[in-house]
């Protein structure tokens, strides 16, 4: 049959058995079934990934052990013996195939957990370094600590955390990586882990950087990330309000990130503040920004504006925090090129639609949805309602989403 002999026709099949119910069951059994299946099904199987137990389950059974936890419901799984060569024969086939290694909520609910220590052994001992050759993604946090596990892995140290992301993954080859730096290190292992990451892998191309709400001098660590010139998607979440701290000297920042297209900032308004005035991003197209409820973001929105290259360059924005005033809305109507604007929460009106048709005719996901905490005690005095929606249809022809929350009790005529 010629299909077999197409490898295209053959990873398509085995994706399509994947999504089916029991598709990981079936997906194996025909991996053993025929050997023209074999490859494609083993990359399906195994391309994404959200723990170490398949690959350990690999090893022989005799040289495993289960170990039960205190609460008697969870099984932690380590190696009786360091593996050996010939231990290694069966997982050294299967790491080829993993590409994504990040948390999956879907794919973790399981009796068995990995032991602290389990990390440890398997770089000690894989005889082919690094662990994953074909990486492209990487939640670094997730693979060193299970968070089923946090509350027993206080004896991994920081310098061990810090050599594991240089053994886990080629430098040449992962283009996504997250890295948590809450996760009991000290300031020095902190820069030198952000120090190594932008020496070895400069083909980075995503970063996510979780802090925990520790406070950190943010700028210090960014200064060894700058120099990432294939960047182009940096989100950094969770840093509280001391990582603010009064600059001495201002940073030079106008080299930092020449290639970065999508900004994500989760944090509190000090930190989103200085990280809009200090960053000159001139190619940026997605700016992403999520403050607390109780805060206000009106004052990002005017330097959001006073940023004349991203009126210009700017595709999609989305702010979400408290209540935002009548005002910025009508601010961002300087921004001509927007694709995607996201709102949480704003004032709306019929009048304020029809002036955003007229300025965002490129608009495909509008989305001004007041009600993502809970109704707010301050409420439009005239909401806007289904006529609103007629300016939107004419002039935005490109629009594919549309969230917004209207007063629908009177249906207007529609204009010829």
């Amino acid at each position: 049959m010629l299909f077999l002999e197409a490898p295209e026709i053959l990873l398509y099949i085995c994706c399509l058995v994947f999504a089916i119910t029991d598709g990981p069951s079936d997906l194996a059994i025909l991996a053993r079934t025929c050997r023209a299946f074999y490859k494609p099904a083993a990359a399906v199987l195994w391309r994404a990934q959200s723990s170490l137990i398949p690959l350990v389950c690999c090893f022989p059974r005799n040289i495993l052990d289960f170990v039960r936890g205190d609460d008697d419901q969870l099984l932690s799984v380590t190696f009786k013996r360091s593996p050996s060569l010939k231990d290694w024969e069966r997982p050294l086939i299967y790491v080829k195939f993993v590409k994504v290694f990040e948390f999956d909520k879907m794919h973790t609910r399981s009796p068995l957990i990995p032991h602290p220590n389990l990390i440890r052994t398997l770089l000690d001992s894989c005889p082919k370094l690094p662990l994953f050759p074909r990486l492209l993604v990487l939640d670094h946090y997730w693979i060193t600590l299970n968070t089923q596990l946090q509350a027993r892995q206080q004896d991994i140290q920081a310098a061990l955390e810090v050599a594991c992301l240089y053994k886990l993954s080629n430098p040449a080859v992962l283009r996504s990586l997250h890295v948590n730096l809450r996760v009991r290190r000290t300031d020095r292992d902190r820069c030198m882990l952000l120090r190594l990451l932008a020496r070895c892998h400069a083909n980075i191309e995503s970063l996510q950087i979780s802090n925990g709400n520790e406070e950190l001098d943010i700028f210090n660590y960014l200064t060894h990330l700058g120099s990432l010139q294939k960047l182009k998607s940096l989100e950094l979440t969770d840093f509280a309000p001391g990582s603010v701290s009064p600059l001495t000297v201002i940073p030079d920042t106008n080299t930092w990130f020449p290639n970065l297209h999508e900004l994500k900032l989760r944090g509190h308004i000090p930190l989103v503040k200085l990280l809009l005035q200090t960053l000159d991003l001139p190619r940026l197209q997605n700016l992403c920004i999520q403050v607390g409820f109780r805060e206000n973001p009106d004052p990002m929105c005017t330097l959001i504006l006073s940023k004349l290259t991203w009126r210009e360059s700017l595709r999609s924005i989305e702010i979400v925090g408290s209540d935002l005033s009548p005002g910025v809305l009508t601010k961002l109507f300087a921004f001509k090129h927007l694709r995607s604007l996201t709102l949480f929460p704003t004032h709306l009106d019929d009048d304020i639609l029809e002036r955003a048709s007229r300025a965002w005719p490129m608009l495909e996901h509008f989305s001004l949805d007041d009600n993502v905490f809970g109704p707010l005690p301050s409420r439009d005095l005239n909401p806007p309602t289904l006529r609103g929606l007629i300016p939107l249809a004419k002039r935005c022809p490109h629009l594919r989403h549309l969230e917004l929350q209207l007063d629908a009790g009177h249906i207007p005529q529609v204009p010829d």
